[in-house]
């Protein structure tokens, strides 16, 4: 038996519409120790502690513009910040962490693992799709912990250095997994953004996962919660929303779900403490989140493509709105390069839809 707790994602770096006045901007040079006293006292004692790291942790950025430069990158002190918090485990799978290079993303594990913490989700050596993180509990269960990035590549060419294999895949590590260990978590950056429901096809896959002998899965990358539920006595999270982040143009952005369960021989259980970011972009802890607000209602193919366009839609309006009203905030030259984007990417839908038109 082991206890686990986990939260969702940890955006340490301005996002694109708060570079100049985000959590990195607000914190660079500082500890960060202060964004994560309210969570501490929850983490403490657990086997093993998960989150997500949707940054990069690098003394230096990619790009052509400060916008670029400094965007979703957190300094590499931060890790000790985690560490100290009482993260054991943080994975890397996800769709940001190439976004400022080899060198970035290579800084950003060292840092990781010279402040004692494992590393989730970097791509595995045959037969494994990740390489799996083995730990034992205080009791002397053994756990392996995987990792994989489900979402499109964004940065880079060719094989990424993260774990980002097919379901078939990873089944297989799960199968290897759970012939050696006690108990088997598996992150997942999976889904769509910004749509509170999960589709049926991943559904179907979080099925399949514990049947091959998953014990827990945790999603993250919609920034939004989603339904925590059991599985034939497993423990599924679709998401846990964000735990640190300064997208603080909508509420449900603000949210985000601590899970805190033991796993083992017998049925999963669990407790789920809700979370909120503040105005200084540090976590405040709400109550426990009732059962009643974690159903699972699966989207149809139909009806999950219409909720993904009115949450981007709705948060794109959002974040176009606090955008506007803390522009001043804004780093020197950040905005023109904002405007300049904006209208290059608008252009190039249009022309996009022309094509697709012929």
């Amino acid at each position: 038996m082991i206890r686990f707790v986990a939260v969702g994602d940890l955006m340490l770096g301005d996002s694109s519409s708060t570079v100049g006045f985000g959590i990195h901007s607000r914190y660079a040079g500082r500890t960060i120790a202060e964004v994560f006293s309210d969570l501490a006292p929850l983490l403490a004692g657990a086997d093993v502690v998960l989150g997500n790291l949707e940054c990069s942790l690098s003394p230096v950025g990619v790009g052509d513009s400060r916008w670029a430069r400094d965007q979703m990158r957190g300094d590499v002190v931060y890790a000790t910040a985690i560490r100290e918090a009482g993260f054991t485990s943080i994975s890397i799978g996800n769709n940001h962490a190439m976004q400022h290079g080899d060198a970035g993303f290579a800084a950003t594990v060292r840092a990781l693992r010279d402040a004692g913490l494992h590393v989730i989700g970097l791509r595995g050596s045959p037969p494994w799709a990740c390489d799996p993180v083995r730990t034992e509990s205080s009791t002397g269960s053994s756990v392996t912990v995987l990792g994989y990035s489900w979402r499109p590549r964004q940065y880079g060419m060719g094989q990424t250095p993260y774990a980002d294999g097919p379901l078939e895949a990873v089944l297989r590590d799960i199968i290897r997994a759970a012939a050696t260990s006690d108990v088997v978590i598996v992150s997942l950056h999976w889904g769509d953004e910004f749509v509170s429901q999960p589709s049926e096809a991943d559904v179907a896959a979080a099925r399949a996962m514990i049947a091959a002998g998953a014990s827990c899965l945790v999603g993250h990358h919609p920034h939004v919660t989603r339904p925590v539920v059991t599985m034939s006595d497993r423990l599924v999270a679709f998401s846990l929303g964000n735990a640190v982040s300064d997208m603080l143009w909508m509420p449900a952005l603000r949210e985000g779900y601590l899970l805190d369960t033991v796993l083992g021989d017998e049925p999963s259980v669990f407790r789920v403490t809700r979370l909120h970011t503040d105005s200084e972009y540090r976590i405040r802890l709400g109550g426990e989140v009732p059962a009643s607000a974690l159903a699972l209602v699966p989207l149809a193919t139909g009806q999950y493509r219409e909720a993904v366009q009115r949450g981007l839609s709705s948060q794109r309006a959002a974040q176009y709105s606090y955008l506007l009203k803390n522009a001043t905030r804004l780093a020197s030259g950040v905005l023109s390069t904002l405007i300049a984007t904006t209208v290059r990417n608008k252009w190039r839908t249009i022309v996009d839809r022309i094509r697709d038109l012929r």
